[in-house]
């Protein structure tokens, strides 16, 4: 098998100051340590994640990226999970025009990730 991150439909969604309509990406991951690309935005837009949600019975760690810098990496024990609900804020973003990459270093089964692809934010 292989890391997928599968579009769904665009939801007609908007969080607060993103001003276009939010789509979700189930994510899995059985090939660890190995970047996933789940969206690169075009022209000067960048990939804004509004909401996260899984869980796993194995510990890891959970790193995101824009293009290849690295913009966190997340400790997970066993049985934890991240629930970050879409909501009124961007959990974080990538740089204009680069890629959203996820990497984790345990298998994930399912993951949910609301990404929305905009030229701007406004809080």
């Amino acid at each position: 098998m292989a890391n997928t991150a599968t579009a769904q439909t665009a939801l007609p969604i908007r969080t607060k100051g993103v001003g276009v309509d939010i789509t979700p990406y189930v994510i899995a991951i059985d090939t660890v340590d190995t970047d996933l690309t789940i969206v690169t935005p075009t022209g000067t837009a960048i990939a804004c994640v509004v909401g996260i949600m899984f869980s796993e019975g194995t510990a890891g760690t959970l790193t995101f990226k824009s293009g290849t810098t690295t913009l966190m990496a997340l400790e997970l024990a066993a049985n934890q999970g991240l629930f970050l609900p879409l909501g009124d804020q961007v959990y974080f973003a990538t740089q204009p025009a680069e890629a959203l990459k996820i990497q984790s270093s345990a298998a994930i089964t399912n993951m949910l990730v609301y990404v929305a692809s905009t030229s701007r934010v406004v809080f």
